[in-house]
């Protein structure tokens, strides 16, 4: 069985969500494929890192746009089938930059996979899911906690401060910079922050 684990990150446009597919159980393999579907409005698989002892790339592909990836692992000319279990497949995404905070399901689907007697096996797979969280009120750098970097980070924003990147000024407005909630964002909403600190 084959199963993509479930994560949890910050919405905030340019982080990065690692995702990873493991075996519990394997009865042998020598070579497969496995597609893997997403959202593609929400991640973006910006690399994967196959482990060469449990799951050796096998002619995959470069990652292309879209949602959908084709895995390629083991070795047609195998002498033996792989028969270790653990972390087969670490995939890395971006979470995109019109993301919104819901579920997005990593989808494992047509599992295609022989041993080295040329049999194809029966494999269940199992999907995973990354949750984005929208930023806690006050968590304008999105790293999930708020602290004094919050604070700093607002008052350059309120300061039209030029050098802010757009991941710190997107994260910044997904996380409602209006503080005190009176409908300006001003240095007023600093010093409540700091009163919260």
């Amino acid at each position: 069985m084959l199963s993509a684990e479930s994560v949890t990150a910050v919405c905030s446009a340019g982080r990065t969500v690692i995702l990873q597919i493991s075996a519990a159980e394997n009865t042998g393999y020598a070579a497969g494929t496995l597609d893997v579907e997403w959202d593609s409005s929400a991640l973006i698989l910006k690399a994967v890192q196959y482990d060469s002892a449990l799951a050796p790339m096998n002619q995959a592909a470069p990652i292309g746009e879209g949602g959908r990836y084709r895995l390629a692992f083991g070795s047609y000319i195998a002498a033996e089938n792989f028969s270790e279990t653990g972390v087969f497949f670490t995939l890395e995404f971006e979470i995109a930059e019109n993301a919104k905070p819901g579920s997005c399901t990593i989808a494992l689907r047509n599992p295609t996979i022989y041993n080295n007697d040329i049999q194809r096996i029966s494999v269940t797979a199992a999907d995973g899911n990354v949750t984005l969280l929208a930023p806690a009120k006050g968590d304008y750098n999105c790293d999930g906690e708020v602290t004094l970097a919050d604070t700093v980070l607002l008052a350059r924003y309120i300061a039209e401060d030029t050098t802010l990147t757009v991941q710190q000024t997107t994260g910044l407005l997904r996380a409602e910079p209006d503080y005190d909630g009176d409908g300006l964002v001003t240095v007023l909403d600093v010093r409540a922050l700091l009163k919260k600190l």
